[in-house]
């Protein structure tokens, strides 16, 4: 079974449709959940497109006004969403469980092991 999460309550009601439209209801599931605090551990794989710009420079991305805030931006340097899936990963993913994350147009990649290598490639919190 594969878990979609957002915690978003719009954005699962529209990936639960897309699933039943789609006819994968029987190998996808789709939960409300902060990053994978809602989801049992003993992962696979991990892929994630979480929100990464400061939201203090929402002012200057005028062409991401029409996303969802959330979408997009989060507090201090943007990154904090990306270091907490990280942590969570670690506990979550099986060993040989990998992680696979989009980052300002570059997808990063890290088996469990790895995590803490591509934690450290992440720029200190500002």
């Amino acid at each position: 079974m594969k878990a979609s999460t957002d915690i978003s309550a719009a954005s699962v009601l529209v990936a639960r449709a897309n699933v039943q439209r789609l006819g994968v209801g029987d190998r996808v599931s789709v939960c409300r959940s902060d990053l994978l605090a809602e989801v049992p551990g003993g992962l696979d794989l991990i892929v994630a497109n979480l929100p990464y710009l400061p939201r203090g420079d929402r002012s200057r991305h005028v062409e991401l006004h029409a996303e969802p805030d959330t979408a997009v931006f989060a507090a201090g340097d943007g990154l904090g969403p990306y270091r907490r899936l990280l942590t969570e990963a670690e506990e979550k993913l099986r060993p040989g469980g990998a992680v696979a994350l989009q980052l300002h147009r570059r997808v990063l990649t890290a088996d469990r092991d790895a995590i803490p290598t591509l934690r450290a490639t992440l720029p200190a919190v500002a």
